[in-house]
């Protein structure tokens, strides 16, 4: 597929930034020129230049949503959900739907999710949304456990906690689990010690993750204070990622750390996670900017 004028909008999640299209606006193509297209438009250099893209798709596709949605990631891979995202979805449409209501409901493989807009301000939307209920078995991530020690022991309900993973030359405590897609978190004292974006690509590759993962590196600042960096699968390094900071969140908690609510300090901003613990619904509240509109002709 050779698009040409494809009308999109550009926003971003603290820093971690999508192109957003509207799928009406796309050729008719297989799964396959879709990703190639999203690989395209997201080259920093020769195209738009985003961390992925958004497709946006009419709410029938899935019931009781207002409508739907499906993530790329810059390297022409499918996702299943984003944290950040999914808000540049809902900015996108408030931005172009002003007197539309303030909650809206948005389909995606991972399951419908509602957001509620909380605050505008000019181009920049706050939402506060119910990401849903986090899964933390093995098979659900997911993670291999075959050949574990046999001193690992879950906690209650949870397969991966501070589970030994060991990568090249070093071993990290791992804590996985599923929040819409697969994420690790692994809690360190220091980041200017650590060369995290060497071992962010190889843990997002591990064999223990049939489907790759993201990587999210923790310092604990206080109980309700934590600040990480990112590796996401299929993007590299971003400065923020919503479900990697409700993956930390949630980690931090799982291994005694932290306590609900608590403010992630990502390289691009903050975002407030909520978590009431097992069987619950996380909550994500951060913004979203609109920062362009165009058409792409690459």
């Amino acid at each position: 597929m050779k698009p040409s004028g494809i009308p999109f909008h550009k926003a971003h999640g603290l820093g971690n930034d999508f192109v957003v299209v509207d799928s009406n606006s796309l050729p008719s193509a297989p799964d396959a020129a879709l990703q190639e297209l999203s690989h395209r438009i997201c080259d920093r250099h020769r195209g738009v230049g985003a961390d992925g893209v958004v497709v946006l798709y009419p709410g029938t596709d899935y019931p009781q949503t207002d409508f739907s949605i499906r993530l790329f990631n810059s390297d022409g891979s499918e996702a299943e959900m984003s944290g950040n995202g999914i808000r540049c979805a809902a900015a996108v449409h408030h931005f172009n739907a002003p007197g539309a209501s303030q909650e809206v409901v948005i389909g995606s493989v991972a399951g419908r999710r509602t957001l509620r807009m909380k605050e505008r301000i000019q181009n920049v939307f706050i939402y506060s949304a119910d990401m849903g209920i986090p899964e933390f078995k093995a098979e659900s991530i997911p993670f291999k456990t075959e050949g574990l020690p046999q001193s690992v022991r879950p906690v209650e309900g949870c397969d991966v906690v501070s589970v030994p993973v060991s990568v090249e030359d070093r071993t990290f405590d791992l804590t996985a689990m599923w929040v819409g897609n697969p994420q690790c978190i692994t809690i360190v004292e220091s980041f200017d010690s650590l060369d995290w974006k060497r071992y962010g690509r190889a843990l997002e590759s591990h064999i223990r993750f049939p489907n790759k993962a993201n990587v999210e590196f923790v310092r604990v600042l206080d109980e309700h204070t934590l600040e990480i960096r990112i590796w996401e699968r299929g993007a590299g390094h971003t400065e923020s990622s919503g479900t990697g900071s409700m993956a930390s969140a949630i980690g931090a908690i799982l291994n005694g750390r932290a306590k609900s609510p608590i403010c992630v300090r990502t390289e691009g901003g903050e975002l407030l996670i909520e978590w009431e613990g097992q069987n619950h619904a996380v909550f994500l509240t951060g913004e979203a900017e609109v920062v362009a509109k165009g058409t792409f002709c690459g």
